[in-house]
């Protein structure tokens, strides 16, 4: 291949890049800008990972650094061929082994729920609801960094990038919600949006939920729970949820959320 069609091949990948980017940055299922997406993108690239895999879920930017989830920590770890186990997980400790294939270098690092009070981390809503999964996070996160630093870099598991932004535990979002079921694949929003005629209001989600017999009564509630959590405005909120491949998970998403409020009203 001569040098011009290397550059033709890079222009072009370029644009496709920029392309998803931008679908991405205006589709409403993202707070990040379209250049910060396509950052997101291009180190995905270099890591031979999917765009859309990179920008739902398994990448995310602190303080303009890119750090992976732990998912995908895990993910490449064990893709470059090297062990991680698990000898012991509960809502109380997890500890985990890892073992390089090429030294045999093995560490064994815990976390447990002492060290989380210790640090505070338990006034956490995500903490505790999920104290398994963070329990998890945050052994997965500093056995990569130490143990494996050529597969993941200096990256940060989903709870640690607040220390580091410095955002005391009680005032984090809770990170396991059902609003992230509602937005739509990236490459598909250009063309869906197209056969969408209805206008994107709360009067028209309630039309589309009550045909099939959903209770609307808690529904603005929770649409503008949804916006303050996702930072958007509510026609964003709104138009991604009529999706028609969003709006069946969205009712479920709703109707669990409207069934756990009525429950905590006393009887």
């Amino acid at each position: 291949m001569s040098n011009v069609q290397k550059f033709q091949q890079q222009e072009q990948e370029f644009q496709y890049y920029k392309h998803l980017a931008l679908v991405a940055a205006k589709s409403g299922s993202h707070t990040l800008s379209a250049e910060a997406l396509m950052n997101i993108m291009l180190t995905a690239k270099d890591l031979g990972i999917s765009p859309m895999k990179a920008i739902n879920g398994g990448f995310y930017i602190v303080n303009g650094k890119i750090s992976m989830s732990t998912a995908l920590m895990a993910d490449r770890i064990r893709k470059d061929g090297h062990s991680i186990k698990i000898p012991e997980w509960t809502d109380e400790k997890c500890a985990i082994i890892g073992v390089r294939k090429d030294n045999g270098d093995s560490i064994r690092f815990e976390f447990t729920i002492k060290d989380a009070e210790r640090a505070g981390l338990t006034r956490s809503q995500t903490w505790v609801k999920f104290p398994k999964q963070m329990l998890y996070n945050r052994a997965m996160a500093t056995l990569a960094r130490v143990l494996f630093p050529d597969v993941v870099g200096n990256c940060y598991s989903e709870d640690e990038k607040y220390d580091i932004m410095d955002v005391a535990p009680e005032r984090r979002p809770l990170e396991d919600d059902n609003a992230h079921v509602m937005f739509a694949r990236v490459e598909d929003v250009e063309r869906v949006e197209k056969t969408i005629t209805l206008e994107p209001t709360i009067e028209n989600l309630k039309e589309a939920l009550c045909k099939d017999g959903v209770e609307t009564g808690y529904l603005e509630e929770y649409v503008t729970m949804l916006c303050n959590k996702k930072n958007q405005p509510m026609k964003e909120i709104i138009k991604s949820a009529m999706l028609p491949q969003i709006l069946p998970r969205f009712k479920e998403a709703y109707s669990k959320e409207h069934k756990k409020q009525k429950e905590a009203i006393p009887a």
